[in-house]
């Protein structure tokens, strides 16, 4: 016989502090991984970032992973990069984990060589990070 054991781990999502917004496409992920893989699960397109998820005994990086289709939005309010939030988290028992997005919003203007970029009937591209 086999006994697996699990632990129950939920708890809220915010943003800056304050709930999440709504979005259009779903907001985005907690993912939990350890050496011996990973679970994730959504928080859904409104309401409070509420996730509650079943997972083995053991020691998680606990991180954001972003809705890559609600990134191209313009009134997208959530970061657009995954993030490491938590890192060697020890989940034994089952329990209450709240965490807090942070974000910045960066914005510009992208030129060649100094001038307005040209038009095109094609898109011309889009800023990326690493």
């Amino acid at each position: 016989d086999l006994n697996l054991q699990r632990v129950k781990v939920q708890g809220e999502v915010k943003l800056l502090g304050n709930q999440l917004p709504s979005q259009k496409n779903n907001r985005g992920y907690v993912m939990f991984k350890n050496l011996q893989g990973g679970a994730m699960t959504d928080l859904g397109y409104n309401g409070p970032g509420d996730y509650s998820i079943l997972l083995t005994p053991g020691t998680y990086d606990v991180s954001w992973q972003p809705n890559t289709a609600g990134c191209q939005s313009n009134d997208n309010e959530l970061p657009c990069n995954p993030v490491l939030l938590k890192k060697d988290v020890k989940l034994t028992q089952s329990g209450i984990l709240d965490l807090n997005l942070q974000r910045v919003k960066v914005q510009g203007e992208v030129k060649l060589l100094g001038n307005q970029l040209p038009s095109q009937k094609n898109n011309r591209g889009y800023v990326a990070g690493p």
